[in-house]
């Protein structure tokens, strides 16, 4: 394909998603066969679609990065009020796991790989199979058998093991399925994000943040062998290896909202 009609080609990852359908599948074979490293304008992203191209990218061997995708992501919001109206998502968005890249990306990951250890899940066990089988018992004993699955087994299996795993107090769970929920409906579909939804999932950020706020005081007087407490040890460490509140919570979002809602 010529160079001209390449900067006429596009795919946009945002606009008519549902109608185009498998469609894309015969977009993304033109860019394999003719641009197989393609910076899409519309989706203001670039588009890899070789698999090794990929697997370099992931291992940090392709020169692309992740960051700068803030003024894509917030665009909805004027950058000026950022601070009064989304500023812990323009604090702590850039500082996920997922969105960070090479030796930021090996930090977090190590730690987290740390705070997952065997002795976290091993003491998870026993608990699992007690709310499995409570979950279980609440579902055979629904009127006329018909069972919601995602929300009466799904949801609240993922929710209330992760919650043990990581450390989060049960009382709040049901609070769980709204912050999901909210950040989902920002990050996690096409399009830009609206304002409405930005700062519906600055709200769910927050309130969050207040809950692990909580638990690492906690965690100073009472140290658990869950992963807020690693954490926090994490966060007492010296020199560059230390944790930053913010990467905390940043790390907690994903943790709570991945490991929950997926």
């Amino acid at each position: 394909m010529s160079a001209s009609v390449m900067e006429a080609f596009d795919v946009d990852l945002f606009q008519g998603t549902q109608a185009r359908g498998s469609r894309f599948v015969d977009d993304f074979n033109q860019l394999r066969e003719t641009a197989p490293v393609f910076y899409s304008p519309g989706s203001q992203a670039w588009i890899l679609t070789r698999y090794q191209d990929v697997a370099d990218m992931m291992m940090g061997k392709f020169p692309l990065q992740n960051g700068g995708r803030e003024a894509f992501i917030f665009q909805a919001i004027p950058e000026a009020e950022w601070q009064a109206r989304i500023p812990n998502l323009v604090t702590q968005v850039p500082l996920w796991i997922v969105s960070t890249d090479t030796d930021k990306h090996a930090r977090l990951r190590r730690m987290l790989m740390a705070a997952f250890n065997r002795k976290i899940v091993d003491a998870a066990r026993e608990y699992a199979r007690f709310r499995a089988g409570e979950l279980l018992d609440q579902a055979l004993n629904e009127k006329g058998g018909v069972v919601e699955f995602n929300e009466q087994f799904g949801r609240a299996m993922a929710g209330y093991v992760l919650f043990k795993l990581i450390g989060m107090p049960e009382e709040v769970f049901p609070k769980l399925k709204d912050w999901a929920t909210w950040v989902m409906e920002c990050f996690g579909g096409a399009g830009i994000p609206s304002a409405e939804k930005l700062e519906r999932a600055e709200k769910a950020f927050a309130a969050m943040n207040a809950v692990v706020k909580t638990e690492l005081e906690k965690r100073r007087v009472e140290p658990r062998d869950d992963l807020i407490t690693t954490l926090l040890q994490a966060s007492e460490a010296e020199g560059e290896q230390a944790l930053t509140l913010d990467e905390i919570y940043a790390q907690m979002h994903v943790i709570i909202i991945a490991g929950h809602d997926t």
